[in-house]
């Protein structure tokens, strides 16, 4: 159940959809004008605001569930499953420090905004999606190299990774392009890929493997 995470978290985001009708090349004009005619009458969005802090709080257990399992079979010093889990909650505390900069702006959105401060507030929101690309990157390589050297997980996915990881890295100065689509699509399936395949297969446990290095190397 808790491998499932990752497929909730996949879902979730695709339930909540997009983040509006505003982007990186718009102009403070249009993105003023779209937030006075979009968030002014609404307001705060509660169900996709409810439906995102979800879906990062399942990115969270299926981050633990990822290093969980390349723990299991990593070597005596456990280095990769520790940047799998640091950079996965960093992933998560980076997106969740962008969301009251959103909520301020769709608080007050109806008693109007500045231009300026209303693009700022929104290119704070959608810069800090963009920080999260190569933290990702790095969650999926850890994760990935643990699969090629320890097979954590199947080989395969270790090297869906791999592209996925320089997928995510040069999605990053194609932020005002198609960076946000392919960012979106290398971590989106990966996260679904891995998460499948650990419900299908999960991890053995390796103790009894480590524990036979352990004696192996143990001073007589």
């Amino acid at each position: 159940m808790a491998a499932a995470s990752g497929i909730l978290y996949v879902a979730l985001g695709l339930v909540r959809g997009g983040g509006g009708g505003v982007g990186f090349g718009d102009s403070r004009a249009t993105i003023a004008t779209w937030v006075s005619g979009t968030l002014g009458p609404r307001g705060v969005g509660w169900t996709g605001a409810y439906l995102e802090i979800l879906a990062l709080l399942s990115f969270v257990v299926f981050v633990a569930v990822l290093a969980a399992a390349v723990r299991r079979r990593e070597a005596a010093e456990p280095w990769l499953s520790n940047v799998a889990l640091g950079a996965g909650l960093i992933t998560v505390t980076v997106k969740l420090a962008s969301l009251p900069a959103a909520f301020a702006l769709a608080y007050r959105a109806h008693e109007g905004f500045d231009p300026q401060l209303t693009a700022a507030l929104t290119d704070t929101n959608s810069f800090s999606f963009v920080l999260t690309w190569p933290l990702m990157a790095l969650m999926i390589a850890a994760v990935s190299i643990a699969s090629l050297r320890f097979k954590a997980l199947p080989v395969w996915l270790g090297w869906a990774g791999a592209v996925a990881t320089v997928a995510l890295l040069a999605a990053v100065p194609l932020a005002f392009g198609q960076g946000a689509f392919v960012a979106f699509a290398a971590s989106t399936l990966w996260v679904l890929m891995a998460s499948v395949t650990m419900i299908v297969r999960p991890a053995p446990d390796a103790q009894a493997e480590g524990g036979l290095r352990s004696a192996e190397w143990a001073p007589s």
